[in-house]
């Protein structure tokens, strides 16, 4: 059973903070997932990480990002606890690809040392 929470952290995380995205229909994203061959129909998807490393990529990739999907097999279900599984994404998309899934999207950063003050 995994029961740790998935929090943002990069090298030094110095800045950190909250996201939060949209989309038309929850089910749209998670067709999405499936059309691209990413979930199978006997998964449920519980969550998905972004990661963006343009320093790393340099010129030919710089626009470019991967994904993580964090899934069940099955249907969720709170109560039972099941084990989250997790699945690499190996294609490199551009951001625009992410944007045409998610109606809107916000994210808030702010330095570490005052993470405190901003609730």
């Amino acid at each position: 059973m995994n029961t740790h929470k998935k929090i943002a952290s990069v090298q030094y995380n110095d800045f950190i903070g909250t996201c939060a995205a949209g989309t038309d229909k929850i089910s749209d994203l998670y067709q999405w997932f499936k059309t691209m061959g990413y979930l199978q129909e006997n998964e449920t998807l519980v969550g998905f990480q972004i990661n963006f490393h343009p320093a790393q990529n340099k010129e030919k990739n710089k626009d470019k990002f991967s994904l993580k999907l964090f899934y069940v097999e099955g249907n969720w279900n709170k109560e039972k606890q099941e084990r989250i599984l997790e699945r690499s994404v190996n294609d490199d998309f551009d951001i625009t690809t992410l944007f045409s899934v998610l109606k809107r999207f916000e994210m808030i950063m702010h330095p570490k040392g005052i993470s405190e003050d901003l609730k």
